[in-house]
């Protein structure tokens, strides 16, 4: 029997590898820009499936990453306060994509 890849992880899974990228290289400016519409995408997707199966504080906390990397009303730091948060936001998603894999193995043992 296949195994199929959950579409969730591989996304959670593009989002540490691309804040982990950001907070260890230089990049043009408008790779910043596109790393911001990709974390703020996923947060807001991951945030509604979350407020879906009505799981608050996962809810909030999107909602707050989102608004954080938005493109539109971009938050301005100093680079090195960037490193720190995107360092942050990758050990968040990686965090969830470890809760999402425990549940999902929890569910198949049901």
């Amino acid at each position: 029997m296949k195994k199929r890849l959950d579409p969730e992880l591989i996304l959670l899974a593009s989002c540490i590898v691309a804040l982990l990228a950001a907070a260890s290289t230089r990049w043009p400016y408008f790779v910043y820009v596109l790393l911001r519409v990709l974390i703020c995408t996923a947060s807001a997707y991951l945030g509604s499936k979350r407020y879906q199966e009505r799981r608050t504080p996962w809810v909030w906390t999107f909602a707050a990453i989102a608004l954080l990397f938005n493109p539109v009303f971009p938050v301005r730091i100093t680079r090195p306060d960037w490193r720190v948060v995107n360092m942050l936001g990758a050990i968040f998603f990686a965090v969830c994509a470890v809760y999402s894999i425990i549940r999902a193995a929890r569910a198949n043992r049901a």
